[in-house]
């Protein structure tokens, strides 16, 4: 006993620095929607972290994603980056470098916003993206990630969109004004070697006021833009990034029969919700244990939220159902 507990104060002291970095290693995404082809990194010859293409002029762009079965959105993760710029600011702040993360639907070529959150550059970060998995953390491969959600949840199935707005830019003939303040844009993967296509809606403000609408579509890019299916945990001490989500596990993850969850903090309940945001399962425990099993043999193929109790907070997990 005196062992494990040492070692558990051994993994929370670690967790404090890495808390304190803030800083996540890629692939981490278990309570988002991955739609396209997850990098992987150690087979591509060389990528950097860019951005999304987006309408200079102004405007909106969403990227496409399609799900089979009902998905409750609670909101939208995205990796946020400035844009260098040369043009003359009209305000060098970031005050007001504010844009709207966007949840659409398509209706014939255009986008129609379904719901929407704020995000702040460099402002109100959830955490840090390191998407360097080969060498040493490097600025060029450090995105900040913000988590930003609705005022309340949209469920949306088949296809749908999730973008950004560009109200920050303007057009590139307005030299005095070209850009009010400092704009942001979405973080993306490329590669030669990511053979991942992502498909787009742009909407362009012209000068006359007239949106013109756009379908595009782009190989090797892999934005950092999702939905998040969860909703935001009520707990302040400890967030899903800090020491409570990684000292919560599930293992195996996929599983077929059973899986185990485990909670260096102790763990008291787990309820499991299908993607549709119906109750699954609720193992509620005597008392607390450090882990618990869940038996999976009456749980239909796919994905699943877990929501693991403890007495530091909730975590949420991501746990997949095969056969």
């Amino acid at each position: 006993m005196k062992k494990t507990l040492l070692i558990i104060i051994g993994m929370l002291a670690l967790c404090n620095v890495l808390r304190a970095q803030d800083t996540v290693p890629f692939g981490q995404f278990d309570n988002y929607f991955v739609y396209g082809n997850l990098p992987e990194f150690e087979k591509y010859r060389h990528y950097y972290l860019g951005t999304m293409t987006y309408p200079g002029d102004g405007g909106e762009i969403g990227k496409y994603f399609f799900s089979a079965d009902s998905l409750t959105v609670y909101g939208i993760a995205a990796g946020i980056k400035e844009k260098s710029i040369i043009r003359y600011l009209a305000d060098t702040t970031y005050d007001n470098s504010i844009e709207y993360l966007r949840l659409y639907y398509s209706a014939a070529d255009t986008l129609q916003c379904l719901n929407q959150a704020p995000v702040h550059l460099h402002n109100n970060i959830s955490y840090y993206l390191n998407c360097d998995t080969v060498n040493p953390p490097s600025s060029n491969y450090i995105t900040e990630m913000h988590e930003r959600y609705f005022p309340s949840p949209t469920t949306v199935v088949d296809s749908f969109y999730v973008g950004c707005t560009h109200f920050l830019h303007k057009h590139p003939f307005d030299q005095e004004h070209c850009y009010r303040c400092p704009p942001l844009l979405i973080s993306v993967i490329e590669s030669v070697d990511l053979y991942n296509r992502e498909d787009y809606i742009l909407c362009f403000h012209e000068p006359s006021g007239v949106h013109s609408w756009i379908r595009s579509y782009i190989y090797g890019d892999f934005s950092l833009l999702f939905p998040i299916l969860t909703p935001p945990d009520s707990s302040n001490s400890i967030d899903d990034h800090g020491m409570l989500g990684r000292l919560t596990g599930v293992m195996p993850n996929p599983a077929a029969e059973t899986a185990k969850v485990v909670s260096s903090f102790g763990l008291s309940r787990v309820e499991a919700y299908n993607l549709a945001g119906e109750k699954v399962d609720d193992l509620r425990l005597p008392s607390p244990s450090l882990s618990a099993t869940l038996d999976l043999h009456r749980w239909p193929v796919g994905a699943y939220i877990l929501r693991i109790h403890t007495p530091q907070g909730v975590a949420t997990k991501k746990l997949t159902v095969v056969r």
